[in-house]
């Protein structure tokens, strides 16, 4: 049986159909000619996000053509190999001088760079392509931990704000697979490296993430706690707060709703989802960016929230007046409550 076609397979495939040789496609993309040579004999198997997209760019194919093979079966986003990957990208082998085996220092990545990766990771992870997801990861936390160790200054503040979103994003996936000891392990990473960098809406957006592996876990007090003291240490001005703000303590208030009804605390349960709603009122229409925030908030997720089964059954509460059209799973993914 023929196995599934390498990344340096497929950019050499692509590359010649389009007639063009390593130093044309090169002097095209920006990408250094060595990285490309390196790339097509497999001497690396794998590339940073922005590098891929710029190759693509010029061969004029989607990123994803240079990432799965086509006709081939994909794994199961939950074998072996993967977690494998995974596990090993969280916890590298280092030096003595502290430099993992697995980071590639050849060329120092950008901070435009990892967060234009960061953007393209996560709408794969919206995309439901874990898979896919799981094979980016380990670039991706590679681009991020060179960049923060080599910027200073306000750059060493916005890499490591990068990578607290990276690993952010493992949590998620991990939590989709029901990993969450592994998942719980990168969100307390997340909430430690976006606290370093001063950035309290990537640490409460990790916290949401970290409240969602306790509600899995069924800790549902600690998943309570946790949300609403969270909420209180960033609550907006409803005057002023961005939108991204807002969304945030939102999402913070359903997780510890979320919690509530099913620990059985109605009445905490219909507070917080009235302080969610009027969040989701003041930000006016559902929105969702793929590098500050995770998922979709707004009107249509308040009012999902509030006319879930689970939370009229529990709580017993009145269904909100936004009409809550279907279609709904496209807006916000089911997993996101």
């Amino acid at each position: 049986m023929v196995g599934p076609e390498s990344l340096g397979e497929r950019l050499g495939k692509l590359r010649r159909r389009r007639g063009l040789t390593q130093d044309q496609l090169a002097l095209a993309s920006g990408v250094g000619v060595a990285t490309i040579r390196k790339i097509e004999r497999d001497a690396q198997a794998t590339a940073r996000l922005a590098t891929l997209h710029r190759l693509a760019r010029v061969l004029n194919v989607p990123t994803t053509a240079l990432l799965t093979a086509p006709q081939v079966q994909p794994a199961p986003v939950a074998d072996d190999s993967g977690l494998r990957s995974i596990r090993q990208a969280l916890q590298p082998i280092r030096s003595l001088n502290g430099v993992s085996f697995a980071e590639d220092a050849t060329s120092i990545p950008t901070i435009v760079g990892l967060r234009e990766s960061l953007r393209a990771a996560n709408g794969v992870y919206q995309g439901d392509d874990y898979d896919l997801v799981l094979r980016l990861v380990p670039g991706l936390l590679s681009e991020a931990r060179v960049l923060v160790r080599e910027t200073d200054h306000d750059d060493h503040l916005a890499a490591l704000s990068g990578l607290a979103q990276v690993y952010q994003l493992v949590g998620g996936v991990l939590t989709q697979l029901r990993h969450t000891d592994l998942a719980a392990s990168a969100l307390d990473e997340a909430i430690r490296l976006a606290d370093s960098a001063g950035d309290r809406m990537t640490a409460a957006s990790a916290v949401v993430s970290q409240c969602w592996v306790l509600l899995r876990q069924q800790r549902l007090d600690e998943a309570e706690q946790l949300a609403v003291a969270t909420a209180d240490l960033i609550e907006p001005s409803f005057r002023t707060a961005s939108r991204t703000h807002l969304a945030t303590w939102g999402w913070l208030a359903l997780r510890a709703s979320a919690a509530a009804v099913r620990n059985n605390r109605p009445s905490e349960a219909e507070d917080l989802i009235r302080a969610a709603q009027a969040a989701a009122a003041r930000i006016g229409a559902d929105f969702i960016d793929y590098h500050e925030y995770w998922s979709s908030f707004g009107p249509v997720t308040g009012a999902f929230a509030c006319s879930s089964c689970e939370t009229n059954q529990v709580c017993g509460l009145v269904r909100s007046h936004h009409h809550v059209t279907g279609g709904l799973g496209h807006i916000l993914p089911p997993h996101e409550l």
